[in-house]
């Protein structure tokens, strides 16, 4: 199924169940839950939902103006604030991006989830709540602004386009963590040359693709040890690791414990 093209007020985007895809001009991002999309005021996109099983997304829809005042209360002086409360807020731009549930705003987007699903809508908690939400989208916006001064970049649109080309990348090992992919494979999806993107990926995210890939891959194998009763041989064949012993000993360095041991300390 899918929704045609449209354009809509700073949201987020996320899947509770199943899959689904939105496509903007800048990018495709096929979510899976414990994944957000943010998307910019006046973004063009459409959405398509991915498979034959049940899908449940839940999307944050902030009316125009919103998240500029949260940024005006955060920015602007207290007496300020005090001598004109209304003061029209300024412009914002927000980076496009696909997040994990660990990132802002992923564990308010979760909050405002559960309190819909309470049937609180309406409520000073749910307004709350979206403040609370719009506060965390400027924080992780702010965050990742200082993590692309990390770069040797001097125009501010030549630093957002090289940002945005970096996700497209990460988005791109995510993907595919489970396969050999080649760094000049990656390189190609952020249309970079592979010195350029690696060296760029470092800086910015503060560790190689390798290691990225790497920990993705760790991750995904202490989901499957927690939800799964497949043996631990076939999660690290999974997930990508060539050989039981890789994928113990970098388990371990990760998370403390082989594989095994994990599964035991959960009662499995």
């Amino acid at each position: 199924m899918q929704m045609a093209s449209f354009s809509g007020p700073f949201s987020i985007k996320s899947v509770v169940t199943g899959r689904a895809t939105w496509q903007t001009a800048s990018g495709c991002y096929a979510l899976r839950p414990g994944q957000h999309l943010i998307l910019d005021r006046g973004t063009s996109y459409s959405l398509t939902i991915d498979g034959h099983g049940p899908v449940e997304t839940f999307c944050v829809f902030f009316r125009d103006g919103f998240v500029e005042e949260a940024l005006r209360s955060l920015t602007t002086p207290e007496a300020r604030l005090l001598d004109d409360p209304v003061e029209r807020a300024g412009s914002f731009a927000l980076l496009e991006a696909r997040h994990d549930s660990a990132d802002a705003p992923g564990p308010q987007l979760a909050t405002l989830h559960r309190i819909v699903q309470e049937g609180s809508v309406g409520s000073m908690r749910l307004s709350g709540a979206l403040q609370d939400a719009a506060i965390s989208v400027l924080n992780r916006s702010s965050t990742l602004t200082r993590m692309s001064r990390r770069l040797p970049v001097a125009r501010p649109a030549t630093r957002r386009e090289l940002v945005r080309r970096l996700h497209q990348a990460r988005d791109f090992m995510r993907s595919g963590f489970g396969d050999s992919m080649s760094l000049d494979a990656i390189a190609r999806a952020a249309c970079l040359s592979p010195f350029h993107f690696h060296r760029s990926f470092r800086a910015f995210f503060d560790e190689t693709p390798h290691q990225f890939v790497v920990r993705l891959r760790l991750d995904r194998a202490a989901e499957r040890l927690r939800r799964t009763n497949a043996s631990v041989t076939e999660i690290g064949v999974a997930v990508g690791f060539e050989s039981p012993a890789h994928f113990s000993r970098a388990f371990k360095s990760r998370f403390g414990s082989s594989p095994q041991a994990y599964r035991r300390n959960l009662g499995r």
